[in-house]
């Protein structure tokens, strides 16, 4: 794809990354259109998080930087309606929106993907402390709540793939989403991510351990025998 393109912009309320899957039901007129175009071209579309505004409705207000949304697999049911699997593929910003109605068009600048390869060692060092921070945020979160999955898909083994599935599964705010995926520098990516995920296994250890302290404040000790609870007990006062 060339560094300087034109595309059609599909804007969410998710942050799109590399990588990532993306299911989507397209049923509003004017992105089934786009999807129809799409398609009909074999072109992708671009994913921009919405700065300001709906999903469905008018224009909204999007930030620059976004992600390519190959399609996968599609879908088109008897209605117009479409089911999508998408993934992520290169990081674009948007130099200009070009067309807003019926949607959105925008003349766009591809990015460079995150190698690390000036920085291999450091990369590779981060990489292996985020893998490690990943298994303690896994094990917190299934403690934390038992209803909580873990994601199926093998995190790459590849620093930048890594990155962008473990910014997938952070629970962040979308603009910190959004922050992440505009960063330019593939050690700074995996620090900040690093520190992220350290600050949520941090509260969650707290958590755990006030659950124990209420439970243990709560229950009496089930090895202290029958006399010692007698004594224990508070007298009751008979008044006269």
């Amino acid at each position: 794809m060339e560094s300087i393109t034109h595309m059609s912009i599909f804007p969410l309320n998710t942050v799109l990354y590399p990588g990532m899957a993306l299911p989507l039901h397209i049923f509003e007129e004017r992105y089934i259109s786009m999807i129809g175009e799409c398609l009909s071209k074999k072109q992708p579309f671009g994913v921009v998080l919405i700065r300001k505004g709906e999903e469905v409705g008018g224009p909204a207000k999007v930030h620059t930087i976004g992600t390519v949304a190959e399609i996968e697999r599609s879908e088109q049911f008897d209605d117009g309606r479409y089911g999508l699997l998408c993934v992520g593929g290169s990081r674009f910003r948007i130099e200009e929106i070009t067309q807003e109605r019926p949607f959105m068009k925008a003349r766009v600048e591809m990015l460079p993907e995150l190698t690390g390869q000036e920085r291999v060692q450091e990369t590779t060092e981060l990489a292996n402390n985020l893998r490690r921070e990943l298994a303690s945020f896994e094990r917190l979160s299934a403690q934390i709540d038992p209803e909580w999955e873990k994601p199926t898909a093998v995190p790459p083994m590849e620093p930048s793939g890594l990155a962008y599935s473990v910014a997938a599964v952070i629970p962040m705010r979308r603009s910190d989403k959004q922050r992440l995926l505009s960063m330019d520098s593939l050690s700074s990516l995996l620090s900040h991510e690093i520190d992220e995920i350290a600050r949520y296994n941090f509260r969650c250890k707290a958590v755990l351990a006030a659950r124990e302290q209420a439970d243990q404040f709560e229950k009496p000790d089930e090895d202290e025998d029958a006399d010692e609870k007698e004594k224990n007990r508070t007298p009751a006062y008979r008044l006269n």
